[in-house]
């Protein structure tokens, strides 16, 4: 059995998941320069809410395959491979960071949001619930400075913690794009701009195919709101001939799909500063799992390809590493 390597030999650019500047911590209490005035203004503003579409036809990766099976849906096209992916980061992080529960947005008049949700954070004492201000008033601070030394509910550096459950809404977007045609930092500021319509502590996430990169932490430390990155990698799959089938009356030739088992792991989860007063003091490791193991238990039928032709003595022996969510080092659950 392989002991689990941290997360830091994996992702050396950054601790714990949290991306800072180099040399300097970043002053919270400065990083707004809005007045008392408009920040009123700001939360009587109404915020547009993205709903899921009345009654989908596919709410996972199996209900999509076998939809686009009967659609005659062709699977070397982007709506094919952008949906397949979608699927493919909801799954990884609902198996991955416990709590978090996702539904498929994605589509047309989407407002750029693929996946909504909610992360309902584990029963960890925390500081502050995400609901307040980093920024506490003076009657607040005078109210804590009050309390009994002896009352369990503070720590040792005076600071309240609370144990109920504490949600965070998420906002997610999935970026299935190639090396040719990557714009990271672009995507961190579309991210930003869907977030402006949901809620102050809205965490949002961009999930891709590709390692973060220097212009996109910078662009992520340099925002106001709570950003993260995630990496997913794609399901494997094998690209047959074509078939011809009947569609609409006519003969149309389409490729045939096998996915191969591998793939579809959580490899990177990073967080700005903004995001780490909501999820501070959790931390990010690594784990072995075997090839295939996103997809195990799932039946995906004629989608997989034979087990026969699959497996092989490599195969078996292939681990791959994956990331789950830590406290004080141990894997939360």
């Amino acid at each position: 059995m392989h002991n689990p390597t941290p997360i830091l030999a994996f992702l050396p650019t950054f601790s714990s998941g949290i991306i800072r500047a180099r040399g300097s911590k970043i002053d919270l209490t400065q990083s707004s320069t809005i007045s008392p005035i408009k920040r009123k203004r700001a939360r009587k503003s109404r915020f547009l809410t993205t709903s899921p579409q009345p009654a989908p036809s596919h709410t996972d990766i199996p209900s999509f395959l076998r939809h686009s099976n009967l659609t005659s849906l062709n699977p070397t096209t982007t709506v094919f491979t952008g949906t397949l992916y979608e699927y493919t980061v909801l799954a990884a992080l609902t198996r991955c960071l416990p709590g978090i529960s996702l539904t498929r947005v994605g589509g047309r008049d989407d407002a750029g949001v693929d996946l909504l949700g909610q992360w309902v954070l584990p029963r960890i004492p925390r500081r502050t619930p995400i609901t307040e201000s980093p920024n506490h008033n003076d009657n607040d601070n005078n109210n804590d400075n009050n309390h009994n030394n002896d009352d369990d509910s503070y720590n040792h550096n005076g600071n309240k913690e609370t144990e109920g459950k504490q949600t965070l809404p998420l906002t997610i977007q999935c970026k299935n794009v190639q090396q040719k045609s990557w714009k990271g930092p672009q995507y961190i500021r579309e991210l930003e701009g869907a977030l402006a319509s949901r809620p102050p502590h809205a965490l949002g996430i961009l999930a891709s195919v590709r390692d973060i990169t220097p212009g996109m932490k910078k662009q992520m430390l340099a925002s106001r709101r709570a950003l993260g990155f995630v990496k997913v990698t794609p399901l494997d799959a094998i690209y047959g001939e074509k078939i011809l089938i009947q569609k609409y009356g006519e003969e149309e030739a389409i490729v045939d799909f096998k996915l191969t088992g591998r793939g579809g792991l959580l490899q990177q989860f990073a967080w700005n500063e903004v995001a780490n007063r909501y999820i501070g003091g959790f931390g990010i490791g690594a784990r072995y799992v075997e090839s295939g193991y996103a997809l195990g238990g799932i039946d995906l039928g004629e989608f997989m390809q034979n087990p026969e032709i699959r497996v092989s003595e490599e195969d078996e022996e292939e681990l791959e590493q994956e990331i789950t969510l830590t406290w004080n080092g141990t894997p939360v659950s």
